[in-house]
């Protein structure tokens, strides 16, 4: 179980040290959130206690949660409360991810 996420998770981990733009690899996530402000009850509750100790411009390591994985990058603090952008992957079994990507083949039958 989760081990799909947890391996998507870590590739986007590997390419963000070359690239180091979370938007640019936005497309390889389940989510994207993009310089969302967070009040620090809020912060904590979603990506816990790692998010607080992040400089302007610093990406965490990946975080892990009860419903999948996070990959968080402080912006800035604007009255008090937290600018974050994440990259979110849901964990899934690999029977859940193949079965999503299964719906999404569009299979032709031609036949005379």
């Amino acid at each position: 179980y989760n081990e799909v996420g947890l391996f998507r998770i870590k590739k986007i981990s590997q390419l963000l040290k070359n690239i180091g733009d979370l938007e640019q690899l936005s497309k390889y996530a389940d989510e994207y959130g993009g310089a969302v402000y967070y009040g620090s009850e809020s912060a904590m509750e979603k990506f816990g206690l790692a998010v607080f100790n992040l400089n302007a411009g610093q990406i965490s390591e990946v975080i892990f949660s009860h419903n999948g994985y996070y990959i968080v990058q402080a912006v800035d603090n604007k009255n008090g409360l937290l600018g974050l952008k994440y990259l979110f992957i849901a964990a899934k079994t690999l029977d859940q991810y193949v079965e999503e990507k299964l719906a999404k083949i569009k299979i032709f039958i031609l036949a005379n």
